[in-house]
């Protein structure tokens, strides 16, 4: 199911033609092929990192309310 909402969200990419928003610095990586779809997938994935980092953060034991 999820393979399948990442290539519906290439497929508009043949039809849309970007173009770069920071190419006076030198930058065209916001106009190539699928970079919303990709950006967005790294996007979530650091945040499920970042989630699961924080998590061990802020564990404490099963007991912790009981004394």
């Amino acid at each position: 199911m999820l393979a399948l909402i990442l290539v519906l969200a290439l497929v508009p990419e043949f039809f849309i033609h970007h173009h770069a928003h920071f190419e006076s610095e030198g930058i065209h990586v916001d106009a190539s092929w699928g970079f919303f779809a990709w950006f967005g997938f790294l996007a979530c994935a650091a945040m499920v990192i970042a989630a699961k980092l924080l998590g061990f953060l802020l564990k404490r034991k099963d007991s912790y309310y009981d004394e």
